[in-house]
């Protein structure tokens, strides 16, 4: 039997994914009748029962995943003797909170269940952040009968904002939330009018008149939770639980983070946290709500788009959002483009901006940036090079023909930096056939050849390329930003006495290219 129970072991990486997932396997499966009954021989009660344990030495069974309604386990339930006034502590133990969750699977154990449930009624806050019982927690409030998951949660309701900000807690929270969301909308009760209101969480009893009442366990998640919304939104664990909120309730429940987060828009969008937040509120958001959210970060867009976390926000409302939907956003930034397009993070802004706007507005964008009087500045800044650069590649021709227009007197003064090369690349790459030598500051009489009318930058082309005699330039293809490039052969010299056609200087001499001494372009004798 031993060896059968070896051979259905899963391997030991998914052993330890079961212990690492307590969520969906209770903190991993206890499996196994050995290891059952090794904690209940070591856990016996005052009353000296023995459980007959026949341990074979150093052997253990492995521990093995599954359900505890596998007929091959059931012999292994405990009894309500077994675990009687013993829950709380077990439950803080890892082996003892993962035997009482596996009794909470036998599902015509309902004794086991309710003997856990009364007993933990009275330590759930505890459990919620204990680092084992928060997996007893959620595992209980998934089993018992809705109307015991009503006085849970009613129990917990004052605690749950604290246990959402428990490394540990927050996982108790994040269950009951998607628990509460998934349940009955309305549950009737009995009602009690001698009950006192602090039973159920309120400081008064809820409405419903004598003898039955309704309540909404949504309702209930909502009222504990919406005071401190915006806390949660931007705590590294409480903003899990809000995004549960938004995952799973429905939109007149989840509306309380969107009044939090649209009321302080920019605290939450420019925390690290609360920026993931923003997203997924526009993820879950039906028409009105993301309306609303679009209008507060249209209204705090200039000071969203600069902060390292804010920007994403802006961004992912121009991304996730149609032109209509997000026009307000895209107008923002009109009149500050060189300041924005200068800063690290609002220049991704701007860049995203020029791809998504409507072209009537691209217009305005393109217009700003040709006629700004520091061009010049813009050209050469380390994040403004990278919006001129995507104006170059989204915008229409004619505007494209003004911006380069633009850019052209000032092409010499950044040829040899990094941002000058990508922009002159851009723009060879936008039209082929434009000739920008003169502007990269190259005397025609000195680094060009002319060929059919078309200037042919030759500075560029390494002197190791000086092998060969002379071809004609019908054999070389021109590269508009390089000129002749591709070929065994350079135009800067050749072997010793090669000739190269005659070219006239700009006064009118003849200029006669002889190669002496492989020395390249050094005679010239005027006729």
């Amino acid at each position: 039997m031993y060896q059968q129970r070896m051979m259905m072991s899963p391997p030991p990486s998914q052993m330890m994914q079961q212990r690492h997932h307590g969520d969906e396997l209770g903190h991993g499966s206890f499996g196994g009748r050995q290891s059952r009954m090794n904690y209940r021989s070591e856990n016996s009660g005052n009353n000296g029962m023995s459980l007959g344990l026949m341990n074979s030495g150093s052997m253990s069974a492995p521990m093995m995943g599954g359900s505890a309604t596998d007929p091959s386990s059931l012999s292994a339930a405990l009894s309500v003797d077994d675990i009687q006034n013993r829950v709380f502590a077990m439950s803080k133990d890892q082996n003892g909170c993962r035997l009482l969750q596996e009794q909470l699977d036998y599902e015509d154990r309902g004794d086991l269940c309710d003997v856990i449930y009364q007993e933990s009624l009275e330590h759930l806050a505890e459990m919620m952040v204990d680092p084992f019982g928060n997996y007893l927690f959620q595992k209980l409030l998934e089993r018992v009968k809705e109307k015991q998951r009503l006085v849970i949660i009613r129990r917990v309701s004052s605690n749950l904002v604290a246990a959402a900000l428990n490394l540990h807690g927050t996982r108790s929270v994040q269950k009951v939330v998607e628990v509460c969301a998934t349940s009955s909308s309305v549950i009737e009760e009995d009602f009690d009018e001698e009950e006192e209101g602090e039973e159920y969480g309120y400081e008064e009893r809820p409405e419903g008149g004598k003898g039955r009442r309704t309540t909404s366990l949504p309702d209930l998640i909502v009222e504990a939770l919406k005071d401190d919304a915006v806390r949660l939104c931007i705590d590294s664990n409480g903003n899990h639980v809000i995004q549960r909120a938004l995952q799973f309730m429905k939109p007149e429940y989840n509306q309380f983070v969107f009044d939090a987060v649209c009321k302080e828009c920019t605290t939450v969008g420019t925390h690290r946290h609360g920026c993931c937040v923003l997203q997924r509120c526009l993820d879950a958001a039906n028409k009105t709500q993301k309306a609303e959210v679009i209008a507060q970060v249209e209204r705090q867009a200039m000071k969203l788009m600069q902060d390292p976390y804010g920007n994403y926000v802006v961004q992912y409302v121009l991304d996730s959002c149609t032109a209509e939907e997000a026009f307000g956003v895209i107008m923002k930034p009109l009149g500050h483009i060189y300041e924005l397009s200068v800063q690290k993070f609002s220049s991704n802004v701007i860049e995203k901006c020029l791809e998504k706007a409507p072209e009537r507005v691209r217009q305005k964008y393109i217009a700003e940036i040709t006629s700004c009087p520091k061009m010049n500045k813009m050209l050469q800044d380390q994040f403004a090079n990278y919006v001129v650069q995507r104006a170059l590649c989204v915008c229409a021709e004619e505007q494209c023909l003004l911006l380069v227009k633009a850019i052209r007197p000032h092409l010499a003064a950044m040829k040899n930096t990094s941002g000058g090369r990508r922009i002159t690349a851009r723009i060879l790459k936008r039209f082929p056939n434009m000739d920008i030598s003169m502007d990269m500051g190259l005397s025609p009489t000195a680094d060009n050849l002319f060929d059919n009318g078309n200037a042919m930058m030759m500075s560029h082309l390494p002197t190791s390329a000086m092998v060969g005699n002379y071809m004609p330039p019908q054999h070389l293809q021109p590269n508009p930003m390089y000129g002749m490039q591709g070929s065994h052969v350079g135009f800067q010299g050749g072997s010793r006495g090669t000739r190269m056609p005659p070219m006239h200087g700009n006064d009118g001499s003849l200029m006669m290219l002889n190669d002496v001494g492989g020395m390249g372009m050094n005679a010239t004798s005027r006729a």
